[in-house]
């Protein structure tokens, strides 16, 4: 749907009085978040908002010409590559974990069901979940429910560290089998909803997905969805060049290489752990923190300099996060970290505010108000406010609905709008506040501006 440029919803219906009142209940509004149609996010800021948002991206722009610049790259940009995001890995991993539990993989199981029958349901849902048909611990905390799919492999082992391998290993497997699932760049650029228009039958006809992007125009493509977006900013030359991810997948390499003709000698993973390669000028490094999973048709390319098989610990449960804080602050993942946001100037994408990993980082650089210094380095927060809209409009619709018969005039519905919009902005600006804190600069977009907005960093015709 078009985004308009004011907030309305559309489960709003005229009644025969002339007032209004929300179609999906005769007394109450629904509180679907998902009913508001958004505007535009510049129908939304005030003018210093816009301003700020400009000053920020004007920055970013001047950190990249001057090689300052870093990209921390989060699960939302493996999105349109169907990778899913943190809540729905942890559902899949659950259904996974079900499977492995319930199916004998070891001498015991940890739940137990009644017979036959149940047991045979229980293993029918968990393929709905692993299927993405049906997602489960949406409202849990991540971290959390990832602890309860560490446990279902719990072999009652009386060492820990064994235990912990066995947990990696078989998280590791199921992650590989989601990796494996993932579109292709190939298949991604076909895609009917974020690929390229006429590019299958151009694939058809037998061009390469590269040959296929060099006649549209790289940035066209790259304007299309985010993992194209930032696999272009990270393989152009006057790009960002370096980038630290939370991510397991090999998604971003992959892209750069099918896609955008990256030579194999030019881009370098870190897969988590102290490695032998190095880098260098020109060279294009990919850091993944919290480790590395590649599928079989990355490993099958044989380049151990850009899908490594041996990869560190991976990072996923409440457990494994504490236990790096606790015992192995100066590990490779804790030093990585800390020299990205002390050497880069940093742009996040693909977090959303309530990430772990983003609220660590924000944890881990400390507050210029407490401390009394000003950090040396700025970092940017391209951050998505669609869920927020909706939200802000749904809360003060239902206030006002709940202060009248469930009917409201035209007036009134136009005011829900308006006050709405007076409130998320003043939201905006108290979390930029508070983000200022850490020198951390919020870019509020909606989630389709991202790929345009990643792509318009880079100039089309550079300087000098």
């Amino acid at each position: 749907m078009a985004p308009s440029q004011r907030l309305v919803c559309e489960k709003w219906q005229t009644c025969p009085d002339g007032r209004h009142e929300c179609s999906q209940s005769s007394s109450q509004p629904c509180g679907c978040q998902s009913a508001v149609i958004k505007p535009t996010v510049n129908a939304i800021l005030n003018d210093d908002q816009k301003d700020s948002q400009e000053r920020y991206i004007a920055g970013i722009k001047k950190h990249i010409r001057e090689d300052q610049a870093a990209l921390v790259l989060g699960a939302g940009i493996s999105k349109p590559s169907k990778m899913p995001l943190w809540g729905g890995l942890i559902s899949k991993m659950m259904g996974y974990a079900i499977q492995y539990d319930q199916l004998g993989k070891h001498e015991f199981s940890n739940v137990k069901t009644s017979g036959a029958t149940e047991r045979a349901s229980l293993l029918k849902l968990s393929r709905e979940l692993t299927d993405g048909d049906l997602q489960l611990l949406g409202k849990v905390n991540t971290l959390e429910s990832a602890e309860y799919v560490a446990q279902l492999f719990d072999t009652r082992v009386d060492s820990a560290r064994i235990r912990r391998k066995l947990e990696e290993e078989a998280i590791h497997g199921m992650v590989k089998q989601l990796v494996d699932n993932s579109l292709s760049p190939t298949n991604l650029l076909q895609d009917p909803e974020d690929g390229l228009p006429g590019a299958g039958s151009e694939i058809a006809g037998g061009k390469t997905a590269a040959q296929v992007v060099d006649d549209a125009g790289p940035r066209k493509v790259a304007a299309r969805n985010t993992m194209f977006a930032v696999s272009y900013l990270m393989a152009e030359e006057h790009g960002i060049h370096c980038a630290m991810s939370y991510n397991y997948d090999p998604l971003v390499q992959e892209h750069m290489l099918d896609l955008y003709r990256m030579d194999e000698t030019q881009l370098l993973t870190h897969p988590g752990l102290w490695g032998t390669h190095k880098g260098g000028d020109g060279v294009r490094e990919l850091y993944h923190v919290h480790g590395f999973v590649p599928g079989e048709r990355q490993l099958a390319r044989g380049s151990d300099r850009v899908f490594p098989n041996k990869s560190g610990p991976l990072v996923l449960s409440e457990d494994s996060y504490y236990r790096i804080e606790r015992e192995e602050a100066y590990n490779w993942s804790s030093s990585i970290q800390s020299y990205f946001l002390n050497r880069y100037h940093c742009v996040f994408v693909g977090f959303s505010a309530d990430d772990y990993n983003f609220r660590r980082i924000l944890r881990q650089m400390g507050d210029k108000l407490e401390d009394g210094e000003k950090h040396r380095h700025w970092h940017y927060l391209i951050m998505t406010i669609d869920d927020w809209i909706g939200d802000v409009y749904a809360d003060v619709c239902r206030a006002r609905a709940w202060k009248s018969d469930g009917k409201l005039t035209e007036p009134e519905v136009d005011g829900i709008a308006k006050e709405a919009t007076l409130l998320l902005r003043y939201v905006l600006n108290c979390r930029a506040a508070y983000w200022s804190r850490f020198n951390i600069c919020p870019i509020w977009v909606t989630v389709k501006d991202i790929p345009n907005l990643l792509v318009n960093l880079i100039p089309t015709t550079p300087s000098p």
